[in-house]
């Protein structure tokens, strides 16, 4: 089925093929059962795409990966800045 929304962020109208049918619609917004109950095989951001009009893109845009932080000297990972001795200790998958 294909599921036309406006995206919130951009304003533009997107459209997504859904594997999904009318019924299913239904019992999400008529009979209040939760969308992933409704439509098991949608994945996280179809689902938000028909809840709320956002693309993963959207997503990305506004929740972008967060970098990890050495905890020691909070530089970016893998190339923090440590001294070299103190790389392999500190920065061992491990720990």
């Amino acid at each position: 089925m294909i599921i036309v929304r406006r995206s919130p962020r951009t304003g533009q109208f997107n459209k997504m093929d859904l594997p999904i049918t009318q019924e299913q619609i239904d019992l999400w917004e008529n009979d209040h059962v939760l969308i992933q109950n409704a439509m098991p095989q949608l994945t996280p951001d179809q689902r938000e795409f028909l809840m709320t009009g956002y693309t993963a893109e959207d997503w990305a845009i506004l929740f972008p990966p967060e970098e990890e932080l050495c905890g020691l000297c909070d530089g970016p990972l893998p190339n923090c800045g440590c001294p070299g001795e103190w790389l392999d200790e500190h920065h061992s998958k491990d720990r």
